[in-house]
């Protein structure tokens, strides 16, 4: 890309970690696919990835994480399919690049992490192209996003794919989150580092004018509150809101030993919903997918 990275996306790569989230060591084990289960922006791209290799007659693809950050997701893609792909991770910033090399070594994982500071993919990827892209929570970081969708289509093979979960505006269907905002409480707190937030359907605009087919975008997360009251107690506090009773009652179910089983059952239950009703309406995030033309 043309655009140098803004300064604030490096806020990004001290505040949030992108780790691993699978086991040490080279070989996937029983816990790491039962942890699929409540992650689910992994589950969507592993299940999108596994679709095309059962579809195709090649033995191995190429695989590139766009944004490829900590290195976390790069590595768990890796550890899952083994041979059957090769992995890249791409990257712009220098600190989150080699805190991915050590992070490959650490797991015994052979992902091929590329630094482009000049941010120009097509020059860092000109003698090859790749299968499948996948990204997390990084559109929303990117400064020139609808010229970054015509660069990623460049550099896929005709007939290949991208497989991503984006950040967006926050939807009216989490209520609760605008009735805060609409009395002067945020509660994104990456609202700093996100410079190029759009709504879920002209993110789908923007991929089919990059020349993308097939384009689909679910809604992600559509219940929070009842999973998550922490997040907004303290602030229902502030305006003395109705919703406040509503926000101990499901706390109940969000400390001690209740709160690991209703993590895994939240984050289960909202994936199943996001792919039933996520085309139909707007949270703050969303999974997204596209295809390039075959020639």
């Amino acid at each position: 890309m043309k655009s140098q990275i803004l300064k604030n996306n490096e806020l990004a790569i001290n505040k949030w970690g992108n780790s691993p989230k699978f086991s040490k060591g080279k070989d996937l084990l029983f816990k790491d696919r039962i942890r699929l289960i409540y992650e689910t922006k992994r589950f969507y791209i592993i299940r999108k990835i596994e679709k095309y290799l059962s579809e195709t007659s090649k033995k191995s693809i190429r695989v590139l994480d766009f944004g490829s950050g900590h290195g976390g997701l790069s590595i768990d893609i890796k550890k899952y399919f083994q041979d059957r792909i090769e992995m890249h991770g791409y990257e712009v910033s220098p600190k989150a690049y080699a805190i991915a090399c050590d992070h490959a070594k650490d797991y015994s994982q052979e992902v091929n992490f590329h630094l482009d500071e000049a941010c120009n993919i097509r020059e860092v990827f000109n003698d090859f192209k790749f299968d499948i892209i996948v990204s997390t929570d990084v559109f929303g970081h990117v400064p020139d996003l609808p010229n970054a969708f015509i660069e990623l289509n460049d550099i896929l093979i005709p007939g290949g794919e991208v497989h991503s979960f984006s950040e967006t505006t926050t939807g009216n269907f989490l209520f609760i989150a605008n009735y805060l905002a609409n009395r002067g409480i945020e509660l994104d707190e990456s609202k700093e580092e996100h410079i190029s937030l759009y709504p879920k359907k002209e993110l789908e605009y923007l991929m089919k004018s990059a020349k993308f087919i097939n384009v689909s975008s679910y809604g992600f997360d559509p219940i929070r509150f009842p999973f998550y009251p922490e997040r907004y107690i303290k602030h229902l506090k502030k305006v003395n809101s109705p919703f406040l009773l509503l926000g101990y009652i499901f706390s109940i179910f969000s400390f001690g030993p209740l709160r690991k089983p209703t993590l895994i059952i939240f984050n289960f239950v909202n994936y199943l919903l996001a792919m039933t009703l996520g085309r139909l309406i707007n949270t703050a995030g969303c999974f997204i997918s596209a295809k390039k033309k075959v020639a």
